[in-house]
């Protein structure tokens, strides 16, 4: 049985990766969720995931990250219904102000996920 965890080798921390990233990536959106995603160069690899919450709407980290722990809950227990040939690396980024349901950031994440089979399949 394949482990379900979400691995080092899955978590997108290269500043060189996360700055092409920016430069070059499409942006697809779903409130409360943005994504900014490019193919990876690298196609034997992992794709690889990467979170972001606001320091500007949300001043405590606890905010932040009790809001990063649940979406990397999301994409792990969703990415492996979702995933394509195209390996890829990909940001999500919380745009919301306030702090939304789980169901709610599922729902986004979920549509992001979709959407990037059907271009990529």
């Amino acid at each position: 049985m394949e482990s379900q965890k979400f691995t080092r080798a899955e978590r997108l921390k290269s500043r060189k990766r996360i700055n092409h990233l920016f430069q070059e990536g499409t942006r697809i959106f779903s409130t409360p969720l943005v994504s900014v995603l490019i193919p990876s160069a690298d196609q034997n690899s992992t794709s690889q995931a990467g979170f972001s919450v606001s320091r500007r709407n949300f001043k405590k980290a606890v905010s932040r990250n009790r809001i990063k722990r649940q979406m990397r809950e999301i994409y792990r227990m969703n990415y492996r219904l979702y995933e394509t040939e195209t390996k890829f690396n990909i940001m999500f980024i919380y745009s919301a102000k306030s702090i939304v349901s789980f169901a709610e950031i599922e729902n986004a994440m979920k549509k992001i996920l979709s959407e990037l089979q059907k271009q990529y399949s």
